[in-house]
């Protein structure tokens, strides 16, 4: 009777706590899939993932960075996620807005600088931006375009071989026959 009674509660012990032992792994794994940048660490490195609808956002120092929007994504590798048609919002310290847009693009997840090719065009205060391709450093808030640019306004155009933009002083630097045409209403 004794020995029924001591058998029982030692059945009822393993059952909790493998019970408990349940919980705690859902639990986990729950977390896991909350964060998808830690779960898509956790992959071995030639699993191949694609995601529809893609959105990411950078932030530095609680401010948003920039906002980034693609189509799809595939992740390459474990540190690079290759964009079909991205779209990006940078957000200047003054409150103003650039949008980028291409038709193919990499996140690099470590360092948060993005490369896009394709029909690559920018937008802001009245000005639109076009070349081939552009890289944009995180680190240092540099966007570089490194093919033949053009950029147009109501006041003129500027084509270059290259041009590198400071979103954080908002100066543009154009490299290689830069030339101009400009209307007579420049202030």
């Amino acid at each position: 009777m004794v020995a029924s009674k001591v058998i029982k509660r030692i059945l009822l012990g393993v059952m909790l706590l493998g019970f408990a032992g349940v919980v705690v792994t859902f639990i986990t794994y729950r977390k896991s899939f909350d964060n998808p940048e830690k779960l898509a660490d956790l992959l071995p490195e030639n699993t191949q993932v694609s995601m529809q609808a893609f959105e990411h956002t950078a932030s530095r120092d609680g401010k948003t960075q920039w906002h980034l929007e693609a189509e799809s994504a595939s992740l390459s590798g474990q540190k690079k996620l290759v964009l079909k048609t991205p779209a990006v919002v940078f957000y200047r310290e003054n409150g103003r807005k650039i949008y980028l847009t291409a038709q193919t693009g990499v996140l690099n997840k470590k360092t948060n600088n993005i490369t896009m090719s394709g029909n690559v065009v920018a937008r802001t205060d009245g000005y639109r931006f076009e070349a081939d391709s552009a890289v944009y450093d995180h680190n240092r808030r540099f966007l570089n375009a490194p093919t033949p640019v053009k950029i147009i306004s109501n006041r003129g155009e500027l084509v270059a071989d290259a041009m590198t933009y400071d979103l954080g002083t908002n100066r543009a630097t154009f490299n290689g026959n830069v030339q101009g045409v400009f209307s007579e209403q420049i202030s």
